[in-house]
């Protein structure tokens, strides 16, 4: 069965979450594609990071370490630059959201 247009959409939003698509990156994209094309941009680089990593694992080249201490970096500027958001707005202010992945829907 061939996924429909939406399901490649919310497929994307919650790996972009997943594989350390800043969140600055993820409206950069959904901003200058439409949905679809941010979709597929998103899960082809899933596609392409896997294929990045095997390689680099069969050459004997691959630190996951370093991967998962950026990737916890990332994480930590998206928190603190939300907490200053928060801070700025209040949090009366803010609308309430869902979460997918990590991105706000």
């Amino acid at each position: 069965m061939t996924p429909s247009a939406e399901q490649l959409i919310d497929a994307a939003k919650y790996l972009s979450g997943q594989i350390g698509v800043s969140y600055h990156a993820w409206e950069l994209g959904y901003g200058a594609l439409d949905q679809l094309q941010a979709a597929i941009a998103v899960i082809h680089t899933c596609d392409a990071y896997f294929r990045a990593l095997v390689e680099r694992g069969a050459q004997n080249t691959l630190f996951l370490d370093r991967s998962l201490y950026a990737l916890r970096d990332v994480r930590n500027r998206e928190k603190l630059v939300i907490g200053v958001l928060v801070e700025i707005r209040g949090s009366a202010d803010m609308k309430p959201t869902t979460v997918h992945g990590g991105r706000a829907g």
